[in-house]
């Protein structure tokens, strides 16, 4: 990017020091086929001292661009007030964002440094697709009647604050159920929506009942106790579980092992 005005007039000494300001006719230096602009004659000293100190790198361009092989007319030009410096060399993009992962994956800060926050990006990723997309897994085969009890009751002894167990089941949907359609197991009465789920829960109790008697799946996989939300649920494997909120939700699918862990601390207790 040979320019008889680089970067736009700016001083790049300035630049160095994280001030896109522009410089004067006043203040001038000829170096490699271009007239370079300062704010002070100090400025335009310590550059006609050490022009490749100052000197934007990749001629100005975008460095994140540059540093994906990207030159010349097919490079976005940096703008002075994006700027970094590494190893005393300044670098210029086009936006933050090209900063952002510059300084992530091509600064010259040491390759062990760069990995880690590669690594780190990685994981930050993958935490967030387990939020979106991931699944909790429990041990496999017949639940243990210990992961049912103690049922989370409230003061009248209905369990899932009246929430039909068989219809997260069948209907994929949280469904208040009826006081007058009721069975007691497990020292709590449970509420259903209609006479068929009733008998089908009748007939198999263990089989709909949540997991960790409707607490929270994510706090018994810490050993902890704590009221799960009927309305923050799933269903996986056929097995009903609940959360207190969203965000144990999210991290009862992201991180690996949940499950067993819950299910281990729970029948410890």
């Amino acid at each position: 990017m040979s320019d008889t005005k680089p970067i736009g007039g700016h001083d790049p000494v300035a630049c160095s020091d994280g001030k896109a300001l522009l410089g004067t006719n006043e203040f001038t230096h000829e170096w490699n086929d271009a007239t370079w602009r300062f704010v002070s004659a100090a400025n335009r000293d310590a550059f006609a001292k050490n022009p490749e100190r100052y000197a934007p790198q990749f001629g100005g361009a975008c460095a994140f661009a540059g540093a994906l092989g990207k030159t010349g007319t097919h490079a976005p030009a940096g703008e002075p007030s994006v700027a970094a410096v590494a190893n005393d060399k300044l670098y210029l993009f086009s936006n933050r964002a090209a900063r952002a992962l510059w300084r992530l994956t091509f600064a010259p800060r040491g390759r062990l440094v760069r990995w880690i926050g590669v690594l780190t990006a990685v994981a930050i990723l993958a935490l967030g697709l387990g939020f979106a997309v991931g699944t909790a897994h429990f041990p496999a085969g017949t639940v243990p009647a210990g992961v049912l009890a103690p049922v989370m009751i409230d003061d009248e002894g209905v369990a899932l604050n009246g929430y039909d167990a068989v219809a997260y089941h069948l209907d994929n949907a949280p469904a208040r159920g009826d006081a007058a359609i009721s069975f007691a197991w497990n020292g709590a009465i449970w509420w259903f929506i209609n006479t068929s789920n009733r008998d089908a829960f009748a007939a198999d109790p263990a089989r709909y009942a949540p997991l960790f008697g409707g607490h929270c799946a994510f706090a018994a996989s810490l050993g902890k106790v704590e009221p799960g939300d009927p309305e923050v649920w799933n269903v996986v494997e056929g097995r009903l579980y609940l959360n207190a909120n969203v965000v144990a939700s999210g991290l009862t699918r992201a991180l690996p092992g949940t499950g067993a862990r819950a299910y281990a601390s729970w029948q410890a207790e």
